[in-house]
């Protein structure tokens, strides 16, 4: 239901989206224009604010895998949607080139100094890429933490994010691994540069799976629905929990803002069968006093989490903290997220709920249904399926496809077993993360082989 439903969003919002003509002779290369039709939910006022969303296609279709495995074009066609339904004149661009990137906006200000800059694609705590250094050699470039770069191991050119001037970016989203990985990084350079947010990642990130590019369409709806970046952050991840963006998303600067121009609610509906719930008591939680960014087992922390294991064996009778593990990520001060999952053993599982905290305080979760095997003989079942394939089939379990590994160097490659309760299928995951020829950015994705339907 959720990828028919995605289907139905992607396909509602192409007419929002296309060059506009009448200003074709002010674009510049491969730059569109967002401009509204008139069957858009909201119409857009052209304004001297500008949003920029950036991105790439590098081209990977990953067998076994139901996702654009390199399309960072997806989120940035509806990254601008959202941006222009806000009331921004709002660009997008999936060949820049470093002139494009160095270059200036309408109202001759550093274009990635405009009030919204949205950029996805591989990256390092150093540089993000907009380009394909294999396949489109004209076009290698990102952008860079200090000033104005080229590089002679990848030949990339950079635009410094130093050499710009970036206090009048209100939001500026890194889409990319450890993008705010270290103490000085894209999004800290971003922030001494003036930007009043940014939004980055503290590890490796599955943004181009399907989940999580829904988690990327999420947040930006939730912004487009007058959301704070905080709350953004905590309803995609609320609504998309099984991809790992929300597990590193970290913001620098003022995550309360509202980025909306004049009240403006762009009224746009996330595709997720997930309710939240309010919390009936406030709930303290402290993420000072938790590790956080890493899945740990519930059991161990029973004292810092002891008011979730309350609400949970209030929910469920049968509750056992034995079978569950707890992640953490605090992003912005005292605001976070909580997540607690449910494993078979060894078995991570998609049956997960989702904890809001705002102000050092729980106030929702997400209605997840009770997907936990009771039954004793289905889940001896599971286990004797992941152990058969264990002693038969792991020999080529860790799978790289070949897209990746002629073109990247492969930096890792971990299986891990997942059961999928949307259908009731337990899958060998091998989690790939890859650089770039002669650069520290990197990508990841995972490939799933399905073991057996239950």
């Amino acid at each position: 239901m959720k990828k028919i439903l995605s289907v139905i969003l992607a396909l509602a919002l192409m007419p929002m989206a296309f060059p506009c003509s009448a200003n074709a002779a002010t674009l510049q290369e491969s730059e569109q224009l967002w401009e509204a039709s008139s069957n858009s939910p909201v119409m857009a006022t052209s304004t001297t604010e500008y949003a920029y969303s950036i991105g790439h296609d590098f081209g990977m279709n990953i067998p076994f895998v139901n996702d654009h495995a390199g399309d960072c074009t997806i989120s940035v066609t509806h990254a601008s949607t959202v941006y222009g339904m806000l009331g921004y004149t709002s660009y997008y661009n999936f060949d820049p080139t470093y002139e494009y990137l160095r270059g200036e906006n309408p109202a001759g200000t550093d274009r990635l100094g405009s009030s919204i800059v949205y950029i996805d694609g591989h990256a390092n705590y150093d540089n993000i890429i907009c380009g394909d250094t294999v396949d489109d050699s004209d076009h290698q470039c990102g952008a860079y933490y200090l000033t104005d770069f080229t590089s002679t191991s990848s030949g990339y050119t950079y635009a410094g994010l130093q050499d710009r001037d970036l206090s009048g970016v209100k939001l500026f989203t890194f889409v990319g691994c450890n993008t705010a990985t270290n103490n000085v990084n894209l999004c800290t350079s971003a922030e001494d540069g003036g930007a009043t947010c940014v939004v980055g990642f503290t590890d490796t990130i599955n943004g181009l799976t399907t989940e999580g590019q829904n988690w990327k369409k999420a947040y930006n709806n939730a912004l487009g629905n007058g959301k704070t970046v905080s709350a953004a952050i905590a309803d995609a991840t609320t609504r998309h929990p099984n991809c790992n963006l929300g597990d590193s998303a970290k913001t620098y600067g003022d995550a309360s803002i509202n980025i909306a121009l004049n009240n403006k609610s762009a009224n746009l509906t996330t595709e997720s069968d997930m309710s939240i719930i309010t919390t009936e008591k406030i709930i303290p939680f402290d993420f000072s006093s938790v590790v956080n960014g890493e899945y740990v087992p519930l059991e161990e922390v029973k004292t810092e989490y002891a008011g979730i294991i309350q609400l949970m064996s209030k929910r469920d009778s049968k509750f056992d903290l034995s079978q569950y593990k707890v992640l953490a990520n605090g992003y912005f001060g005292d605001d976070g997220i909580i997540k607690v999952r449910y494993y078979l053993d060894d078995i991570e599982t998609s049956a997960v709920i989702v904890f809001t905290v705002v102000d050092g305080k729980i106030v929702s979760y997400s209605d997840s249904f009770d997907n936990s095997v009771k039954n004793e003989n289905e889940r001896k079942e599971i286990l004797n399926a992941r152990t058969t394939f264990d002693q038969k089939e792991l020999r080529s379990a860790n799978y790289v496809p070949e897209q990746i590994s002629s073109k990247y160097n492969v930096e890792s490659d971990t299986g891990r077993y997942y059961y999928d309760f949307s259908d009731n299928t337990l899958y060998y995951i091998t989690d790939v993360v890859y650089s770039l020829p002669g650069s520290n950015a990197c990508g990841m994705t995972e490939v799933r082989t399905p073991i057996k339907v239950f």
